[in-house]
């Protein structure tokens, strides 16, 4: 038995018949060390928004499996990397957290 910690992912349960998904904290919550949780909830907004625009009802199931597919790379890199707290004791590129840009990222 492995005890869960409150900053672990959640992996989508795709085997139900309702649809629907989590963002923000509620799938990935963050520690406070990179201030990252309600950018990250951002970021999710975005990413949802494009991958449901001009879906059909038929196709909401698609869409937030690649919604998922999209996100999850980037939030665990940003949740373990919070959760190491070390952010910033060492030369840092910001560049991967700051200069990411969701508009323009590819989509899964």
């Amino acid at each position: 038995f492995k005890q869960k910690t409150a900053y672990e992912i959640k992996e989508c349960d795709w085997s139900s018949d309702v649809c629907s998904s989590d963002l923000g904290d509620a799938c990935h919550p963050m520690t406070p060390y990179m201030a990252q949780g309600a950018a990250s909830a951002i970021e999710d907004a975005v990413i949802l928004l494009r991958c449901l625009q001009g879906v059909t009802r038929n196709g909401i199931e698609a869409a937030l499996k690649r919604y998922h597919a999209t996100r999850f790379p980037r939030a665990t890199a940003i949740q373990q990397t919070s959760a190491q707290n070390n952010w910033m004791k060492e030369k840092t590129d910001f560049d991967w957290v700051y200069g990411h840009d969701v508009w323009s990222q590819d989509l899964a």
